[in-house]
């Protein structure tokens, strides 16, 4: 009797742990599916949850903010299991309240022109990323009543989110002088709006989560990471909405004219100085780099420059296009002469005195690294123009190289951002100071030859002057 009573015993026990187990799942299945997550906009009946759309502008460095609109479309998806009805009345099954078209607009602040309208940029001072300037700027809120958005019941509502292509039109006051482009984002977004009724009636939303949308191995679309929308980000880890969607805009600089330099993308120039320096037939070699904007190329873009000549006739100045295989490796297109750069890679190119070289555009943003190789009995300078420079000087040491990127000047040590105007390197070599003698180089074996039979002359005189001296004393 007394082990079936601990039989007995024992069996409710299990039965009691079984139903403990059994009503743990279930709580942890109607129990709300919010457990604390940073990754969500959570708020109540007093202050409502809100979330926001952030677009991120990356550009190369130097590229200026363009004044453009960007529009995000809301396509309703389903509410609770029921599948949105277009057709359906207000409160019935399938009905979805419309989310209007969002718009984030960079502009011109009106206070001040030098700056853009609740614009920030990301700071990349503790990162890796350069060359890439990034603005950003957040929508409003999209969930709420104030944007005149009505939740009829409580419940699960469910929309797409995607970024509407190609809106930006160009820059104001760009009539084709310089190309422009805009790569839109492919991003798209699950958006769920929880939405809970009010304890004196009437709805508020509670919670809003978003999923990036992600194509898996059989191109079928499935949810991926989870973001926050919270308008102003955590106040921690980030200050913007965490639902990004990131563009790329880039442009060029300078115009296909290669005769007027003044409107060129990029010029190195050539000058050369001091009395005996020769001016019509010594070239100088430069080993010249063009290197793509951090963001928007694919790394195999070329570049064409032409090699000018300066012209001066009864005081009109005047720029020739000289280009030929004296100065380097040429490519011939009809007729179209020039030197073609691929971006990376160093070519060789050779100027004459008062030659320039004209790229004609480049893309604001890339980089340029000139080095001049040495040339005997030439000190070598050049006056720099460029993103960060201001005609900034640098002299080299005579019959040697000198160029950026270059460890031995602080201030040239990197390769030198294309900004939007004004990018020149202007190289000088100074003909070593020689004061004229009268005597030919070329006749200097033969003077010292005659200056060897001189010595050995006059030491022969020497020595028989003082045997004849020696002689007399000894007569005496």
């Amino acid at each position: 009797m007394e082990n079936k009573t601990k039989r007995n015993k024992t069996s409710m026990l299990k039965i009691l742990i079984s139903m403990t187990l059994v009503l743990m799942l279930c709580l942890g299945t109607f129990l709300p599916v919010f457990a604390k997550d940073s990754n969500m906009s959570e708020g109540d009946e007093n202050s409502p949850a809100t979330a926001a759309i952030t677009k991120i502008l990356d550009m190369p460095v130097g590229t200026p903010i363009p004044e453009a609109t960007f529009t995000f479309e809301f396509e309703p998806y389903k509410v609770d299991t029921n599948l949105h009805d277009p057709e359906a009345p207000i409160g019935t099954k399938g009905y979805m309240p419309e989310i209007t078209p969002k718009e984030i607009e960079f502009e011109i602040d009106p206070s001040d022109p030098t700056k853009y309208k609740d614009t920030k940029y990301i700071d990349y001072s503790t990162s890796p990323t350069t060359g890439v300037v990034s603005a950003y700027k957040e929508s409003d809120d999209f969930v709420n009543l104030g944007e005149g958005i009505e939740w009829p019941h409580a419940g699960v509502y469910e929309y797409y989110v995607t970024e509407t292509k190609n809106t930006f039109e160009g820059t104001d006051g760009n009539d084709g002088d310089y190309e422009e482009t805009m790569l839109y984002s492919e991003t798209k977004y699950i958006v769920r709006v929880y939405v809970e009724s009010k304890s004196g009636g009437g709805t508020y939303v509670e919670v809003v989560t978003v999923h990036q949308i992600i194509k898996n191995a059989q191109n079928d679309e499935i949810e991926g990471l989870k973001v926050d929308p919270t308008p102003g980000g955590d106040g921690e880890n980030y200050d913007y909405s965490q639902m990004i969607f990131r563009n790329t805009y880039y442009r060029e600089t300078g115009e296909t004219d290669p005769t007027d330099p003044d409107s060129a993308a990029l010029v190195i120039s050539k000058t050369v100085l001091g009395a005996y320096s020769n001016l019509e037939t010594l070239y100088f070699d430069f080993w010249i780099k063009i290197t793509n904007p951090a963001v928007g190329f694919n790394g195999d873009e070329k570049y064409k420059a032409y090699v000018m000549e300066k012209k001066v006739d009864d005081a009109n100045v005047t720029y020739v296009n000289v280009t030929s295989d004296k100065n380097g490796a040429i490519t011939v297109n009809g007729s179209d002469t020039y030197i073609e750069f691929t971006s990376g890679t160093t070519r060789t190119v050779k100027l004459l005195h008062n030659q320039y070289l004209v790229f004609q555009p480049l893309p604001v943003g890339s980089t340029f690294a000139v080095e001049e190789q040495a040339m005997l009995n030439y000190t070598p300078e050049y006056y720099l123009t460029s993103l960060n420079n201001n005609n900034k000087k640098i002299t080299g040491a005579q019959s040697l190289p000198l160029g950026f990127p270059s460890t031995a000047y602080s201030e040239t040590n990197t390769d030198k951002y294309i900004g939007v105007k004004n990018n020149r390197a202007d190289f000088i070599n100074r003909y070593m100071n020689v004061t004229p003698t009268g005597i030919s180089v070329d006749d200097l074996p033969y003077i010292a030859i005659i200056g060897l039979v001189l010595i050995s002359f006059a030491t022969f005189i020497m020595i028989i002057v003082r045997k004849n001296t020696k002689r007399a004393v000894n007569n005496d």
